[in-house]
């Protein structure tokens, strides 16, 4: 069972993802969308860091979460809503996410922020 979650920023500018690899139940699924939730730093006067941010204290083996810089296209959640089969498990849109996460791990590994 592998799962998606989209949190859009609230100025429109971005998109974390969430993405679950492996079904470790209701309890892990909620803490770690928390957790990401409230993972970004904000300046004194409350502005969110500038994307694209990778979250690395929430990857797992089992979880991976990051930010995409969305400018200018739909943010993932209206583009889900007009064409839900965009992640399905079987569309190969699922496997360009998959290989996003795995680039950007290799920028932060290097130390890229």
């Amino acid at each position: 069972c592998r799962r998606m979650y989209v949190l859009d920023r609230a100025d429109g500018e971005g998109t974390l993802v969430v993405k679950q690899t492996t079904d470790l139940g209701a309890e892990r699924e909620a803490f770690v969308l928390r957790e990401a939730m409230h993972a970004g730093r904000s300046d004194d006067a409350g502005v969110p860091p500038s994307f694209p941010l990778v979250f690395g204290a929430h990857t797992t083996p089992h979880w991976s979460a990051c930010a995409l810089q969305n400018y200018e296209a739909p943010t993932l959640t209206a583009l889900l809503e007009e064409h839900p089969a965009v992640f399905d498990e079987v569309n190969p849109c699922f496997d360009v996410v998959e290989k996003l996460f795995s680039t950007l791990q290799l920028f932060q590994a290097a130390g890229v922020t």
